[in-house]
This record gives C-alpha cells, structure tokens and sequence, in this order.
C-alpha cells in the first residue's frame, strides 16, 4: 500500500511539474528551466518505475505463497475427508475444481487488483493536481466519470456471466479427461487394446 501512494505521489509531482513546464518554461521561453525540469520529471519518472518493479516482486512473491499455502490447505482438507465423501469423485475433476478455487481467491493479489488499487490513487492524485491548474477542468473530467463507470460496469457483467460459462466447461471437460484416463487405465488392465 505504502508503494502505490508512493507512485501516486509522483504522479502527482509529476502533473504539477509538467504544468510549470509548460506555463513557466515553454510560454515565457525560460529554456534552462525546461531542462532542469524535464530532468527533474525524468527522475521521477525513473523512481516511479523501480517503485513499480518493486511492488510487481513483491506482489508475485506473495501470490506465490498465498497459492503454495491454499494448495497446502486443500491437500489437508482432502486427506482429512472420509473415504464414503471421496468415492464416486473424479480426481482430474476435484483437482480442476480446486486450481479454479485457488486462482480465485489468488485474485486479490492479481496484478488487475493493483493495477485498479493504484489507478484510483493516480486518478485522485490527478484530480488534486487537475484543482492546482483549473477547477474548471477539473469538472470536465470528472463529468466523464459517470460515462466510464456505467461502461464499465456493462462490460465487466458480460465477463462474469462468460466467466460462470468457462467454469462450467472447465468443470465437465476435466470430468471428461479425468473419465477417459480411468477408461485408458481399465483398457491397460485388462490388456483389450487394439492390435495394428
């Protein structure tokens, strides 16, 4: 959380950086200062992008554990069942089901969790920098808010209700595969394969 109002902050640095730039440096014709702040910009940029690699290793690292650990649990849940609730179960599809369980509940820490934590904050820190410039701007902005949301909105309903789809497939091709391995084994077993 401390990196992505770190990032947020030299977006808004930068913003207002940019804004003395233009009306300090390029309109008034001061060229030393566009350097300067241009490199200044530039700087921050660059600290914005190891602030980025940082918190992307250290969002991986914890995915990675958080998936070893459900894995781990999950293991534990099913060695603790009965025999009489695992029988009947097809493995392939017990183990799609939980991988999908998993990838789940990894979603927290999902690079798209982020990336919409951290895109509030520059949006909020964009607005602040927008009220330093013109208010009135800044109401222009914000009257395209409403428009985005609701399309938004449309479009992630459509991804959810495409999402229960590819979860339903998933479920009945894992079945599938896991009944066609069990029918490759007893084929094995009792030696009736196809002679060429």
């Amino acid at each position: 959380m401390l990196l992505l109002m770190l990032s947020s902050m030299f977006t808004f640095i930068g913003s207002v950086l940019t804004q003395k730039l233009m009306d300090e440096g390029f309109i008034l014709r001061d060229y030393s200062l566009v350097i300067k702040l241009a490199a200044v910009i530039l700087m921050i940029e660059v600290m914005n992008a190891f602030v980025f690699i940082v918190k992307e290793l250290l969002r991986v690292n914890l995915k990675l554990e958080l998936n070893i650990q459900l894995s781990k649990e999950a293991f534990y849940v099913i060695e603790s069942m009965e025999m009489k609730n695992l029988d009947g179960t097809n493995n392939t599809q017990l183990f799609q089901n939980i991988q999908n369980d998993i990838s789940n509940m990894t979603l927290i820490v999902d690079a798209s969790f982020l990336l919409i934590l951290s895109q509030i904050l520059n949006i909020l820190a964009g607005i602040i920098g927008l009220l330093t410039i013109s208010w009135r701007l800044t109401f222009v902005v914000l009257l395209y808010i409403p428009f985005k949301m609701s399309t938004v909105y449309f479009f992630s309903g459509k991804k959810k209700n495409y999402y229960a789809q590819y979860m339903h497939r998933s479920s009945n091709f894992a079945k599938w595969f896991g009944d066609t391995v069990n029918g490759i084994k007893d084929i094995k077993l009792f030696n009736i394969t196809r002679k060429k």
